[in-house]
């Protein structure tokens, strides 16, 4: 489970899991320090959902916490664990996807590869904070989302899908069922780069996101510290 700081992955856990020790945010700051495994069982079935910091989180830089993901996904490989799916999870209350929110999704392509797109579920989250007046704009929002290939249009093209994600139990594990139900285990890109070919993190498709990003960051602020001066 991937996303924002406050797009509410450890909410869809706990939903899911029902555990009462899924800390759950109410606010921009971060309360997933690590990548955390959690098991949901259901109808029959065994899930195991794995929550992951979110990039622009408030106590690491998206560098850190690439290394965090990248040393679980690497370890997970190594081992033969696959993925079933992998949902992303973008609050609808965001009126625009710009700045971390567009890195954070252009490193999300970078991990899967455009090969897994198929396996991506893009759910729209917090629809319970859309008031009835703006769920018209709202619904807009994520047909822009859908029809932008910066965005989410090349994901649903490749067969990913996008789904509306209620803050409501059943559909979160009806969103389970339909990935079980798919039974398609995949690698992502990242981890074929970084274990098989043996890349540094910061040379693999995600890490050139990060790094350049950081790096830019950090040319813009010496430029400004020189026109201070």
């Amino acid at each position: 489970i991937l996303g924002m700081t406050g797009a509410g992955k450890s909410s869809f856990i706990a939903l899911c899991t029902q555990q009462e020790d899924v800390t759950i945010g109410h606010t921009l700051s971060s309360c997933t320090s690590g990548v955390s495994i959690y098991t949901v069982h259901h109808k029959g079935r065994v899930y195991r959902l794995v929550d992951t910091p979110g990039f622009d989180d408030s106590g690491r830089n998206d560098c850190e916490t690439l290394q965090e993901l990248a040393f679980w996904l690497g370890a997970a490989y190594e081992e033969g664990v696959q993925l079933n799916g992998i949902i992303y999870l973008h609050r609808i209350t965001d009126l625009r996807v710009q700045g971390a929110a567009l890195q954070s999704l252009q490193v999300l392509k970078a991990l899967c590869g455009r090969k897994n797109y198929s396996n991506l579920y893009m759910a729209t989250t917090r629809w319970e904070q859309v008031g009835r007046n703006q769920k018209s704009k709202a619904i807009a929002r994520q047909r822009e989302l859908c029809k932008n290939e910066r965005f989410w249009g090349d994901i649903q093209s490749a067969g990913g899908r996008v789904i509306s994600l209620s803050n409501n139990r059943d559909d979160a594990l009806k969103l389970l069922e339909e990935i079980a139900e798919r039974n398609s285990k995949f690698n992502l890109a990242f981890q074929q780069q970084f274990v098989d070919q043996r890349r540094q993190i910061y040379q693999t498709d995600a890490g050139r996101i990060v790094y350049e990003a950081i790096q830019g960051k950090l040319d813009e602020d010496a430029e400004a510290m020189e026109e201070e001066a």
